[in-house]
């Protein structure tokens, strides 16, 4: 089985901080950071409540918008190096689209 993992760092100047000093960075709760998400697994979910921030280490997701028929849309492909969940960590609003996992990932994650 394939491994895809998302993860939560920070970018400090041109290089990202790594997996300890991101927790230390964010203030966060001291768990660990890294998760584990298998194919076709959602990481978020449209409309969910949350507020963690992902960091891709590994594998990719696509992000997915229900459209007006109820019908997925996807919108992107993500992998290595993006970060997705931010806009519900600064706005504290729902979760404004589904991320599922393309092929296994592995991922920091952060909360506030």
């Amino acid at each position: 089985m394939q491994e895809t993992a998302f993860s939560s760092v920070a970018r400090v100047g041109a290089r990202w901080i790594g997996a300890q000093a991101f927790r230390n960075h964010a203030g966060g709760p001291r768990r660990d950071p890294q998760k584990f998400f298998e194919l076709d697994q959602n990481v978020v979910e449209e409309q969910a409540a949350g507020t963690d921030l992902f960091f891709v280490l590994r594998g990719r997701a696509k992000i997915i918008k229900q459209g007006g028929g109820g019908e997925e849309q996807v919108h992107e492909e993500i992998g290595l190096g993006r970060i997705f969940g931010e806009r519900a960590l600064v706005t504290k609003d729902s979760r404004s689209a589904t991320v599922r996992v393309m092929a296994s990932s592995r991922s920091l994650a952060s909360e506030k």
